[in-house]
């Protein structure tokens, strides 16, 4: 495990060549800091704006702008040491709750809260799509529901933004998009209430073009058949 940064509490990832803790200094809140260890690899990345910290960065503030819920940058990029580690250094907020992966599923019936978090998690596709962004590592487990206490109303956030990039075809981000999602829940042997995708994908095609859902949905029905038998109406979310 690499070695801890001052006011650490827990390591939250360790992936070797990118750690993730969560700190919390004194009178503060606590925040995620990711770090990477300082390499000829990432000093040419970072001199070309292609190093990770950078895509954190430009990926957070994409979302935002279209009203998508991301943990907050905190400053910018920096130099460190561990040690006599060199490494790069990125702080942002923190948000406490559980994966959507382990939220929406496994399962055979679909909750009021699940069914409400499925809608909020197609809105934001749509938003990402609408801005003719593309978000590639959009995974259910990169996304955390803020659970405060048990609200209906919960928060959903996306925390890894490093994949977000602008792109200039709408079906094509919207079938990545809601695919990428399938095929992780799938990938790890879960099995989601077909209620909960159905959501999902109204709720992020709705306001589209009927030429734009039709598109997706026969797209993404050559994947896998049955699966996105889904009827999208014009303003029909539910």
């Amino acid at each position: 495990m690499a070695t801890p940064p001052a006011h650490a509490i827990s390591c939250l990832k360790d992936a070797g060549r990118q750690s993730v803790w969560l700190i919390q200094r004194p009178q503060q809140t606590p925040r995620t800091l990711k770090t990477w260890p300082l390499s000829p690899g990432l000093i040419a990345k970072l001199a070309l704006g292609m190093a990770q910290p950078q895509r954190q960065i430009r990926g957070a503030r994409r979302l935002a702008a279209v009203g998508v819920s991301t943990p907050a940058v905190v400053g910018s990029w920096r130099f460190a040491r561990r040690g006599r580690v060199p490494v790069i250094e990125l702080e942002l907020d923190h948000v406490e709750g559980r994966t959507a992966l382990e939220l929406l599923g496994p399962g055979t019936t679909a909750t009021a809260r699940q069914l409400h978090c499925a809608a909020r998690l197609g809105a934001f596709v749509n938003a990402i799509g609408s801005a003719r962004l593309l978000h590639r590592d959009l995974k259910l487990r990169n996304v955390i529901v803020d659970e405060d206490g048990g609200r209906d109303d919960a928060g959903i956030w996306i925390i890894d933004p490093v994949g977000v990039r602008r792109t200039v075809g709408r079906v094509r981000a919207f079938v990545y998009m809601f695919d990428r999602l399938m095929c992780e829940a799938a990938a790890a042997g879960i099995t989601l209430p077909r209620p909960l995708w159905r959501r999902v994908i109204r709720a992020g095609l709705a306001p589209q073009p009927a030429a734009v859902r039709r598109s997706v949905i026969r797209r993404l029905r050559s994947h896998i058949r049955g699966t996105y038998d889904v009827p999208v109406t014009q303003g029909n979310a539910g």
